[in-house]
């Protein structure tokens, strides 16, 4: 079927699939998932796949769950589609793919789409290019701006927490706050869909957006979920330990490194209680004595 109907939801939507996805051919429409959500048009693509075509509104969130929604419903009901379908090129066995149309996203959302594999949801804008010799209606793919090309967000910080849920976000700016105190030497950089902190060039530790939630990395560990606040001070314990093994072992000149063998002190091990945790935000950034130092003649 062609889904020209779409013209009086999306003007030029119709002639717009045609030319931009041309080897799709559209068998249904209106597929109904849970919690009411449900995929516009369903589609199979030259090579069997199952293809979803989503229609984003003014919900980026929805249109989100909506496409995860979509792909799950797929491979919980892998052995109902031959028969439900009735479509002889239509291969249940591919992943499918999920197509999204809006008529513009914000940068949230594209740092969102970021994270997804593209060749598994793809994300359309939908153009209109009017003069007096035609109007028409254009897919244009939607890719976000490379975060190493955005001046005014350096250390990726800013990406990081619009790609963020908001519980998430709000986690990951108190961890990236505490790691900014932690030693004036440590470089924070935008690393793809998220923050990378490294000593000397060497790799210390990051954060990163997966689908608006945030994950952790320390070392060479693989990336970790951190769901709640009590993860966010394992991971930082983490940071700490792997800080105290970069630095040298004895204190160096300046307050770096007795910045760390404070926070050592405060995080447990040897020397507990020695002194502040330079992680937490509450901790004045000199100690008494060094105050003292400072106003002594």
């Amino acid at each position: 079927m062609t889904p020209d109907w779409l013209a009086d939801v999306r003007p030029g939507l119709a002639s717009a699939l045609r030319d931009s996805l041309p080897e799709l051919e559209w068998i249904d429409r209106d597929l109904e998932l849970e919690d009411g959500r449900r995929v516009d048009v369903v589609g199979v693509d030259g090579g069997g796949r199952a293809t979803a075509l989503l229609l984003v509104g003014e919900d980026e969130q929805e249109a989100l769950l909506t496409a995860l929604d979509t792909l799950a419903w797929f491979a919980r009901h892998r052995s109902l589609l031959d028969g439900h379908f009735a479509h002889a090129r239509l291969d249940a066995a591919r992943t499918p793919r999920v197509v999204l149309v809006a008529e513009g996203y914000s940068d949230r959302m594209l740092a969102r789409l970021a994270g997804l594999d593209p060749a598994v949801v793809q994300a359309f804008e939908l153009r209109h290019v009017t003069s007096q010799r035609n109007a028409r209606a254009y897919l244009v793919p939607a890719r976000p701006a490379p975060l190493e090309d955005a001046p005014d967000d350096p250390t990726g910080a800013r990406a990081l927490l619009r790609a963020l849920d908001p519980e998430a976000a709000d986690l990951a700016e108190r961890l990236l706050r505490r790691l900014a105190r932690a030693d004036d030497e440590l470089d924070l950089a935008a690393d793809g869909s998220g923050v990378r902190c490294t000593l000397d060039g060497e790799a210390l530790c990051g954060l990163r957006a997966r689908r608006g939630s945030l994950l952790g990395w320390v070392g060479e560990r693989e990336p970790e979920p951190l769901l709640s606040v009590e993860d966010g001070e394992a991971w930082i314990e983490r940071v700490l330990r792997e800080l105290r093994r970069l630095l040298p072992a004895g204190p160096a000149p300046g307050g770096s490194a007795a910045g760390v063998s404070r926070g050592a002190g405060a995080g447990g091990g040897d020397g507990e209680g020695e002194g502040p945790d330079p992680f937490d935000p509450s901790t004045p950034l000199l100690t008494a004595e060094e105050i003292s130092a400072f106003q002594d003649p």
